[in-house]
């Protein structure tokens, strides 16, 4: 049986008090509105976000609902909660996906990340469990990655997951990393590149883009290259919630959506 379990689904961790800083490839693509990354595996909202937790100095909460590729026994329910406090920013989450008659797939986690100086440092450890009518199988997934600004405007930052190759009743999961960067030239614009690698598979370059309209709406695209993937993402803004749609659309699989709140508390 083919396994859904991705160390990319994960309730990651780390960056930026600095408006999302350099995004990844997950479902937390953006949690401020600001840049999300190409062919985000999300766009909707701020799941797992590969850049970060940091959320300077606000706490975040967040729902997600994903349809995969159309698929009703791929749906996924998601929420994850984020709080910064002096000794650094925790967070907590768990996701579901598949038809309990079927076949599941739960992961919870929890994640810590911290700013040192103009830095940022995190990581997070899940537990990813899966089961089907014939069988049922867990492990642990970790993560990690960081965030270095090159002056106002350009932030770099680095991940990876599954670091120590974890396997799955047996099954290796794929290793994933990703290195890349964020340019914010303005205060409604965000641009966003990076090279992707997964196990055995290609690189992959990203590239993605948030545009801010009138401080409350917002419109986010990006190409993904081998395989030639775009997604593109629609959402609102007001008093700390963010409402946002996304459809990721993939030449074989066709297409995805996802539907995503989130509401950042005050400081």
């Amino acid at each position: 049986m083919k396994l859904y379990v991705s160390g990319t689904i994960t309730l990651l961790f780390l960056i930026s008090g600095i408006r999302g800083a350099f995004d990844g490839a997950t479902d937390w693509s953006a949690s401020r509105g600001r840049a999300t990354s190409a062919i985000s595996e999300g766009a909707a909202s701020f799941w797992a976000n590969p850049s970060g937790i940091l959320s300077g100095g606000k706490w975040n909460s967040v729902a997600i609902l994903k349809r995969e590729w159309g698929l009703a026994e791929l749906a996924t329910g998601k929420t994850a909660v984020v709080l910064p406090t002096k000794w650094g920013t925790f967070a907590a989450g768990g996701s579901f996906t598949g038809d309990p008659a079927l076949f599941t797939e739960t992961i919870i986690g929890v994640a810590y990340a911290r700013e040192l100086g103009r830095f940022g440092i995190g990581g997070r450890i899940n537990l990813a469990m899966a089961k089907s009518e014939e069988w049922s199988a867990s492990t642990v997934i970790i993560g990690f990655g960081g965030f270095v600004p090159a002056g106002n405007i350009l932030t770099f930052g680095a991940w990876a997951d599954n670091i120590t190759a974890s396997k799955l009743d047996g099954n290796e999961l794929p290793v994933k990393a990703a290195v890349g960067a964020l340019l914010e030239p303005t205060d409604w614009v965000g641009l966003t590149a990076d090279v992707y690698l997964e196990g055995d598979y290609p690189a992959t370059l990203r590239f993605g883009q948030e545009i801010s309209l009138a401080r409350i709406f917002f419109i986010r695209s990006g190409v993904n290259f081998r395989p030639n993937c775009f997604h593109l993402g629609l959402g609102t803004r007001y008093r700390g919630f963010e409402l946002s749609w996304a459809y990721i659309g993939h030449p074989e699989l066709g297409g995805s959506t996802l539907l995503g709140l989130t509401y950042e508390g005050i400081e």
